[in-house]
């Protein structure tokens, strides 16, 4: 508690399920292209973090309704995950540091964060709050 934060906040939860879209491989490096269960979107954030099949990782891209995450040599080596194809099934976790702001919102709001009329992820961009 009195040392320097460094890395994710990793929990070993299984908040859903998603699916690799796409693999893409440029060099010795792998980006993964995952759709989520559509109740995980609203804590998938890009350059949050993100626990795929246990493995903790830093969303690169959020696109629609899908994400990406890089996968260096260490990591393709050392998990499981260099392994999977399109059409794979993972267990996510999404980063709790996003779930803490969008439970805050929703019980500020008295509403779901999703929810037309009150605080919503739409009205937040629009304001310039998140990108």
């Amino acid at each position: 508690a009195g040392d320097r934060i460094d890395g994710h906040f990793v929990q070993g939860h299984v908040d859903g399920i998603g699916s690799v879209d796409r693999v893409e491989r440029s060099g010795g490096e792998y980006k993964l292209w995952i759709t989520p269960d559509p109740a995980l979107l609203p804590f998938i954030i890009p350059k949050g973090s993100i626990a795929l099949d246990g493995t903790s990782l830093t969303i690169v891209d959020v696109v629609e309704q899908r994400f990406s995450v890089a996968l260096i040599p260490t990591t393709i080596e050392g998990t499981t995950l260099g392994k999977h194809r399109a059409g794979d099934k993972l267990n996510i976790e999404t980063d709790i540091l996003a779930r803490m702001v969008v439970s805050r919102l929703e019980a500020l709001s008295g509403q779901s964060a999703a929810s037309p009329g009150g605080v919503s992820w739409e009205r937040l961009r629009e304001s310039g709050f998140v990108p």
